[in-house]
């Protein structure tokens, strides 16, 4: 038989334990495995790990790192009416400072004073992971592209109203010159004026109405169809009838069904045709120029010579006739005569006045002769008696010389 297995003997004396936290895990053990136990558990057997801290330590310090990055006001956000149109690194620039850079940039470009409708704010943000520009003209360029603004400009006005405007008086200026010049005056006519009054005033306007020249000519040149009746002149033909309207002359037919393709080769001064035409909108007014030459009557004049006995005449200067150039404009509004013949007259050569000499002496006796001694001796008392008047009368009668 085997023999039996040995049971471990109980300690006599029960264990005692000073803190609950001393008591084995297992219940009832044996007193060598309870002091063992004991003496695991005990605080000068404990060792530290470090690396738990060490590693939430490193985990703090990068989360404060990010967080100065993400939270950072390192850049400035241009916004304009609460719309971001970009990002600036230079975080001293002021509002005022940036809005007079904007309207330095589009003065430069409009050349006249303006004030901008928009507001412009610069707010603080982080730039991370922004589009943040080091150049701030490029933003600066983006700015001026999205705001509209009041500019001074030059505004053409007819009978005393706005009618269109442009950025300054010099394009006001060219504007109409090149209307005038674009406008096919009818034939024989030249130097084309607005026959209204046009004139200009200084306005402080939004810049989407100021207009670039070639708009404005545009504006000034709009035309309109009307219907007239024109008057058969000399000089007029069917064909220069047609072309003044600007139609052709199968329309100026059309228009008029009395005259027939034979008949409009013989107009009659007078005659009555209707036109269709597009005229300017701002009547124009041209002038028909004709020029002629006209003599300038010269005048006479007669100089008393009391050494020379009445009845004497002699021609000292002989007359000259002048000659003028009269010129004639005739006007024209809209290829329509209307309005006075205008005159003027320029000087091409002055005339001579015509000098005569007539005798004023009186002599005694019944006849004048160098013959007869007391006749020499009496003209020649009568001349010294008259030698201080001598030349010193004149009288004008007139060119009836």
């Amino acid at each position: 038989m085997p023999p039996r297995p040995k049971t471990a003997k109980l300690s006599q004396n029960p264990l005692k334990f000073r803190n609950k936290g001393d008591r084995p895990l297992i219940f009832p053990v044996n007193a060598d495995t309870a002091r063992k136990t004991t003496r695991q558990r005990t605080p000068s057997n404990f060792k530290f790990n470090g690396k738990p801290i060490i590693t939430l330590l490193i985990a703090i310090l990068v989360i404060c790192l990010l967080g100065s990055f993400v939270f950072r006001k390192n850049a400035l956000a241009v916004v304009v009416n609460n719309n971001t149109i970009g990002y600036i690194k230079d975080t001293s620039t002021t509002e005022d400072e940036f809005k007079q850079l904007i309207t330095a940039k589009l003065k430069e470009t409009v050349g006249n004073e303006l004030e901008i409708n928009e507001s412009i704010k610069l707010k603080p943000v982080n730039g991370l992971f922004k589009n943040v520009s080091g150049n701030s003209e490029e933003v600066i360029s983006k700015v001026c592209q999205s705001v509209t603004y009041k500019q001074q400009a030059t505004s053409i006005q007819v009978e005393g109203k706005p009618y269109v405007t442009v950025s300054n008086l010099e394009q006001a200026k060219e504007a109409l010159a090149t209307t005038l010049k674009k406008y096919k005056a009818p034939d024989g006519t030249t130097d084309p004026e607005f026959a209204i009054q046009i004139g200009t005033a200084n306005v402080f306007v939004d810049n989407k109405d100021v207009l670039t020249v070639d708009q404005a000519v545009e504006k000034l040149s709009e035309t309109k169809q009307v219907t007239r009746t024109h008057t058969v002149v000399t000089g007029d033909t069917f064909a220069s009838i047609a072309s003044n309207a600007g139609m052709t002359e199968a329309e100026l037919l059309k228009a008029n069904p009395s005259i027939s393709s034979e008949a409009k080769a013989n107009l009659q001064i007078g005659q009555k045709l209707t036109v269709t035409s597009n005229v300017p909108v701002l009547p124009i007014r041209t002038f028909k120029t004709t020029t002629k030459e006209e003599i300038i009557d010269f005048t006479a004049v007669r100089t008393k010579n009391y050494n020379m006995p009445v009845g004497y005449s002699k021609v000292t200067t002989p007359g000259q006739e002048g000659k003028k150039q009269v010129i004639e404009k005739t006007p024209y509004i809209n290829g329509e005569q209307s309005g006075e013949v205008q005159k003027s007259e320029k000087i091409i050569s002055q005339p001579v006045t015509k000098q005569i000499e007539v005798g004023a002496a009186q002599v005694s006796g019944s006849s004048y002769g160098y013959s007869s001694s007391s006749s020499t001796s009496s003209y020649s008392s009568s001349r010294s008696s008259r030698n201080s008047s001598s030349n010193s009368n004149s009288d004008s009668y007139g060119n009836n010389d």
